[in-house]
């Protein structure tokens, strides 16, 4: 069965970054203390392993994409998984939220392509902060023998960062409200 190129890019190569998108919320969303069981993480690494490939590079471009970057480990989705896991640990982050669009690719070959996405990402720490930082996502895809696009490699770049000093519940329970 041909897949066409209008099916790859609405349903599948979109469906590749949501994926992602979705395994870091996963982990970001369910904090796990080091040493504890972490139960966010198999569910995380399962969605990796839907959405990159069992080498995939990927390189985090966090002050721009003039500045040098940090490599995660190239040794497939478990152990990105726990990279992702320890650096979000490492910030105290309690929650994520990484909402993505405009994905644009641009096919490179019959089951390749480079893709581009926006992604505005929030995220929540421990001490009542809020960071936000909006992120550009540059991805090598490649089409397996199964029809699910992966990403072999991914430059992420932070545009810049936003932090607020808190944040404030809408309070459907008083209890809940922090003073202004």
């Amino acid at each position: 069965m041909t897949i066409s190129r209008s099916d790859d890019r609405v349903a599948i190569i979109s469906e590749m970054i949501y994926t992602y998108a979705e395994a870091v919320d996963i982990l970001g969303c369910h904090p796990a203390r080091p040493g504890e069981d972490d139960p966010a993480l198999p569910t995380a690494a399962a969605l990796f392993r839907r959405c990159m490939t069992h080498d995939a590079a990927v390189q985090l471009y966090f002050e721009g994409s003039t500045a040098e970057p940090t490599h995660a480990p190239a040794a497939g989705p478990q152990t990105f998984a726990k990279w992702v896991r320890e650096y979000f640990t490492s910030y105290g982050y309690i929650g994520t939220y990484h909402l993505a669009g405009n994905i644009r690719p641009a096919f490179t070959g019959t089951d390749t392509a480079d893709v581009t996405s926006l992604i505005n990402s929030t995220h929540w720490l421990a001490d009542g902060r809020i960071l936000l930082a909006p992120i550009v996502y540059r991805d090598k895809a490649r089409r397996d023998a199964d029809g699910t696009w992966r990403i072999t490699a991914r430059e992420l770049v932070v545009q810049r960062w936003w932090i607020a000093e808190g944040y404030f519940p809408v309070p459907t329970d008083p209890t809940l409200a922090r003073p202004a």
